[in-house]
């Protein structure tokens, strides 16, 4: 099964046929890995992937994501290869129409009040009822104010958030590492998906292009709240890679016999917003998520 590959040191990346070589600087050799046993590649350390390496990389899906200091930076995507033209077709035409638009809007919100209620009663028990009102006062607001009013709602659900973090102890450095990693996460998704990420339902700009934006609001609860420790800003690459792994690898979603990892989340919800877009099929966000307990 293809696995998530984690650079932790400065590295040259070059094609070798069929594989990639993960060579660390001032090293004669490297680690030769398939290129089929590869589904994402985080770069924590600095990376040169040569370009007959990201010709491979565009020719099996595989994206790229670049860290400095812990902190994201960009990533390289061949999500081009995988927009479908019917899905893409259905996207715009989706999101053209205003009420169509706005039926999406509202399932992102309602899911994102959803999943930060949920982490409120795990980590502030004693305050959860209080967060949640607060939550729910902010998507009231929202049905009132329509579509227009969505994105004015996104930035007082993430004042909201920052309080609510500031009180369960999250320190600056620690949450911006959290994020960073969520928002890579998000992004690896749309090599999975027949859908244009620059063409958005809430935002209009941001970090990341706009509908991985709204895609990272509503799962940004589940990827960055459920870190069973604050990922320290003092950690080797190393380390935090392993614990990566560990996070994101833990169950957020059964569908029947199918269970999600955490970082499978991003593309179940893509597949839903797809599947509302080509088939009229009714999108309901986050659906049958649920918050990992702390290990």
């Amino acid at each position: 099964m293809p696995r998530l590959i984690c650079i932790t040191r400065p590295s040259h990346l070059c094609r070798k046929n069929g594989t990639i070589e993960i060579r660390e600087k001032g090293q004669p050799r490297g680690e030769l890995i398939p290129v089929l046993q590869i589904s994402e590649i985080f770069a924590f350390g600095e990376v040169e992937p040569d370009p007959a390496l990201l010709s491979l990389l565009s020719q099996y899906s595989i994206p790229l994501h670049g860290f400095e200091n812990g902190i994201y930076q960009e990533s390289w995507m061949p999500y081009s290869g995988v927009v479908s033209g019917k899905a893409n077709v259905e996207q715009i035409l989706t999101l053209e129409d205003p009420e169509r638009r706005w039926k999406i809007a509202k399932e992102i919100l309602r899911g994102g009040a959803r999943l930060r209620t949920a982490i409120a009663r795990l980590r502030n028990p004693g305050k959860a009822d209080a967060w949640e009102d607060a939550y729910l006062k902010i998507l009231s607001a929202t049905y009132v104010g329509g579509l227009e009013s969505t994105r004015t709602s996104v930035e007082r659900f993430r004042l909201l958030d920052a309080q609510r973090r500031l009180e369960e102890g999250w320190n600056k450095e620690s949450l911006d590492i959290a994020v960073s990693l969520a928002r890579a996460v998000v992004m690896g998704a749309f090599a999975r998906l027949s859908l244009d990420p620059w063409i958005g339902v809430i935002h209009e700009d941001g970090v990341l292009p706009p509908l991985a934006e709204d895609l990272f609001f509503l799962l940004e609860p589940i990827l960055i709240d459920t870190w069973n420790i604050f990922p320290p800003v003092k950690e080797s690459p190393m380390c935090r890679a392993e614990r990566f792994r560990s996070h994101i690898s833990r169950p957020g979603a059964k569908d029947g016999g199918r269970t999600w990892s955490l970082r499978g989340l991003a593309v179940r919800e893509g597949y839903a917003i797809v599947a509302h877009c080509v088939a009229g099929t009714p999108y309901r966000a986050v659906n049958r998520v649920e918050i990992p307990r702390a290990a």
